[in-house]
């Protein structure tokens, strides 16, 4: 039971903080193209949200939550990749914030927010 009850928390935190960086990027790119400093807070928002990934994808989920779990790792391949992608553009300069708003970045962060609701109806 403990360790049901810890995937779901786990889980729960690991989408509100992807939730919360989906807030915070489109600010962090705008101000990166003029300012040097917001460049290495976007750039360390994004290695962070590539940790969190990882450490997230790292979770034994309980048999109950299994085919939750391998959605949440598909989609974060994905995420890991676009993530890079943004990384990529960051480092050239090239970061273009309607490019970012419209890429598949944003629609990878959807379909893990909208996984929130299946894992809290995993919770005992």
């Amino acid at each position: 039971m403990n360790s049901s009850l810890n995937y779901v928390t786990e889980a729960t935190s690991y989408v509100n903080q992807v939730s919360s960086f989906a807030e915070r990027v489109p600010q962090l790119v705008e101000q990166a193209a003029t300012d040097i400093d917001a460049k290495a807070s976007l750039t360390q928002a994004l290695e962070e949200m590539k940790n969190q990934i990882t450490s997230f994808n790292g979770l034994e989920a309980p048999a109950f939550a299994q085919d939750i779990h391998q959605q949440l790792t598909d989609y974060n391949t994905a995420f890991t990749q676009e993530i890079n992608g943004l990384l990529e553009q960051v480092n050239s300069g090239i970061a273009d914030i309607t490019a970012i708003q419209d890429s598949p970045l944003f629609q990878t962060v959807r379909n893990i927010t909208d996984t929130l609701g299946q894992i809290q109806a995993l919770a005992p």
